[in-house]
């Protein structure tokens, strides 16, 4: 296995607690992860474009993020300009990485 490593070398470390930060940081990475593959797969196979699933996750995350704020009772404008402010930085952080091929 890859991550195999001699015993006692990290005991001194503990996992973090399941509501830590680093840990929600972790779970939700993964959940990104999950759905990017997700959504390639089903791209793949029902031959949608690519602006179209595009369409479709940004859809379903205003959906999430409408309840996300309302079960909070956050400032859904304030909300709203955070969240456009994040997508904005991400889209532009992907488009210039490069593409290895």
């Amino acid at each position: 296995m890859i991550f195999d490593r001699p015993r006692g070398q990290w005991d001194h470390v503990k996992n973090p607690a399941e509501d830590a930060p680093v840990a929600q940081a972790h779970r939700a990475a993964r959940l990104t992860q999950a759905v990017t593959l997700l959504a390639d797969e089903h791209r793949r196979e029902s031959g949608l474009s690519g602006v179209m699933v595009a369409g479709a996750l940004i859809t379903a995350c205003a959906y999430v993020a409408a309840v996300v704020a309302r079960n909070n009772a956050y400032d859904v404008k304030g909300y709203g300009e955070f969240l456009a402010k994040h997508f904005l930085r991400l889209l532009n952080e992907e488009f210039e990485r490069p593409v290895l091929h």
